[in-house]
């Protein structure tokens, strides 16, 4: 009777397994990502909030053009003459900068350390330049009206002053390593390297002006945050750009320190 009772049991056709999308890894990264898509809206939600921030932005724009009651040639005579003044202040201190290098190369004491010569060669004509056009240039735009060409002409100048500040900078340190079998790295770096950091540099920095509050209230909010967002995202691909074509000097630099560094 046994035997009899588990005969049917046996011959029960089998289920058909689960779908494996229900359950296991699978299931569970499915379930994730839509938790995900539900609680953030990425189908519509950010796609409806771009497309306002982009209607409202060319709606500022339209706005800013009509707005002014002073003639395009004064805007384009503030923007010129802040300008003007940057490169002015900017260029008198580089040549005076190189004039101080060229001189201090004759120095023994200088010209027996070529890496401060280098050091030197990046401090006094490009980091003390941009340094001191700057703070001029802000004191030079307060004798003009508040208008959109002396919020962009300032903005333009605090990149343009925070590139080159930063590629110096960065620069610096690179020459540090100029030493030993390390100098084919570090040529590398020099000849390559400065134009797409300042790059890097301007973008960021002009970034980080179109979202403050002096310039998003004579721009636009929403026309100056999608600016910035633009100018961020091309500061990150030029970035990876750049990491992917320094890959190998700075490695070698790197790879070739002593294992106490490295560590």
């Amino acid at each position: 009777s046994l035997q009899a009772a588990e005969a049917p049991a046996a011959d029960a056709p089998a289920e058909d397994p689960a779908p494996l999308v229900q359950g296991g890894l699978l299931g569970a990264l499915s379930n994730g990502i839509d938790d995900v898509q539900k609680k953030l809206d990425l189908d519509e939600h950010v796609l409806d909030t771009w497309r306002l921030r982009t209607d409202r932005a060319a709606s500022e724009v339209d706005t800013l053009i009509n707005r002014h009651s002073r003639s395009a040639l004064d805007l384009a005579t503030d923007f010129i003459l802040l300008s003007v003044c940057w490169m002015a202040t900017f260029l008198a201190v580089h040549f005076l900068g190189r004039f101080i290098v060229a001189r201090s190369a004759r120095r023994r004491f200088v010209r027996e350390r070529p890496r401060l010569h280098n050091l030197l060669g990046y401090i006094l004509p490009f980091t003390l330049a941009a340094i001191v056009a700057l703070p001029v240039t802000l004191y030079a735009s307060h004798s003009l009206d508040m208008s959109i060409a002396r919020a962009i002409g300032m903005s333009l100048a605090y990149a343009t002053s925070s590139g080159i500040f930063s590629t110096s900078v960065i620069m610096c340190v690179i020459t540090l390593f100029d030493s030993g079998h390390k100098r084919a790295a570090v040529g590398a770096l020099r000849r390559y390297a400065p134009r797409p950091l300042f790059m890097i540099g301007f973008l960021a920095a002009l970034s980080d002006a179109l979202t403050s509050p002096q310039i998003a209230r004579q721009l636009g909010t929403n026309f100056t945050a999608s600016l910035a967002v633009v100018a961020g995202l091309l500061a990150t691909l030029s970035f990876a750009v750049l990491v992917v074509r320094m890959r190998r000097p700075v490695a070698h630099l790197i790879r070739n320190r002593p294992l106490p560094q490295r560590l």
